[in-house]
């Protein structure tokens, strides 16, 4: 089963993505209202294969590159 890690600053949107995901067999996991260094942690602890993420956390581009 393919993992997949959702990262967003809105919980309606979240629990709307991973209940898709779930229902299409997918795990999915997410990470509301974190900054960097606790996404990055969280990218290492679940090992996904694939990460959703919202374009308004940290600096622009920045997290993105460090995952």
């Amino acid at each position: 089963m393919k993992k997949i890690l959702i990262i967003n600053n809105h919980e309606d949107t979240m629990s709307l993505i991973k209940r898709f995901l779930q229902k299409n067999k997918f795990e999915a996991e997410y990470v509301y209202r974190a900054e960097g260094a606790d996404v990055i942690e969280k990218v290492k602890e679940y090992e996904p294969d694939l990460v959703i993420l919202e374009g308004s956390i940290g600096p622009e581009g920045e997290l993105c590159q460090r995952i």
